[in-house]
């Protein structure tokens, strides 16, 4: 009988502890997997929208339409921007660009819409090891349409609308994830708006090379 008792109480306590373990392989592996899916939440799934806002140094490149010859010159604008993240590395947006651009003969203002397609250089979470992600450079092209119009009195046909389109670069510097600084590049194109300046300069395709400095807060 007392054989009996000792090989019941140990079945028990055997069993006992059988069913810790699985507890704890169970709980274990309930763990690793929640951190696995947090690792795996990108941050395009955490913050998808953004809007961001820019001011705008503009330096207007010349133009030769002959026998005539505009000097470029510089001017201050700004932009704004409503973007959607499709993945942690590729962000779509649509921007709206108040352009100023000014020769030495005439002046050109009025609204450009862009919608970009965007490319970041960010790193997977997983492999930052608990660290974020500081830096982060980006490039990418825009295509859009603009309206533009003038107030200088050699210019006979004063206002006109056509495809305009965009290169650009930067970085953006995160300091959280909600709130960055973003500085860059961006080339700008104007196909000719059809402004008459003269009777014979009337194919003037005005482009620009243009700094970019302005903030983007993230949902």
């Amino acid at each position: 009988m007392k054989k009996l008792l000792i090989i019941t109480s140990s079945l028990l306590i055997a069993g006992a502890a059988a069913d810790a373990g699985i507890l704890h392989r169970v709980t274990a592996t309930r763990q690793f997997e929640s951190n696995e899916r947090e690792v795996a939440e990108t941050f395009a799934a955490r913050h998808r929208l953004y809007i961001a806002a820019n001011f705008v140094e503009s330096f207007t490149i010349g133009e030769i339409a002959a026998p005539y010859k505009f000097d470029g010159r510089a001017t201050s604008s700004f932009d704004a921007a409503f973007g959607v993240r499709i993945t942690d590395i590729f962000r779509t947006e649509f921007n709206y660009h108040r352009a100023a651009i000014k020769y030495n003969a005439f002046d050109l203002n009025g609204d450009m819409f862009f919608v970009n397609g965007i490319f970041d250089a960010r790193i997977k979470s997983k492999y930052l090891l608990g660290m974020r992600q500081f830096f982060v450079p980006y490039v990418g092209l825009g295509l859009g349409a603009a309206n533009m119009k003038s107030d200088t009195a050699n210019v006979t046909t004063k206002k006109g609308t056509d495809f305009t389109a965009a290169a650009l670069a930067g970085v953006a510097l995160e300091f959280n994830p909600r709130f960055a600084l973003d500085a860059g590049y961006r080339y700008l194109y104007l196909a000719s708006p059809g402004i008459t300046v003269t009777a014979t300069a009337t194919n003037i395709s005005p482009s620009a090379h243009q700094w970019r400095i302005g903030a983007r807060v993230n949902f």
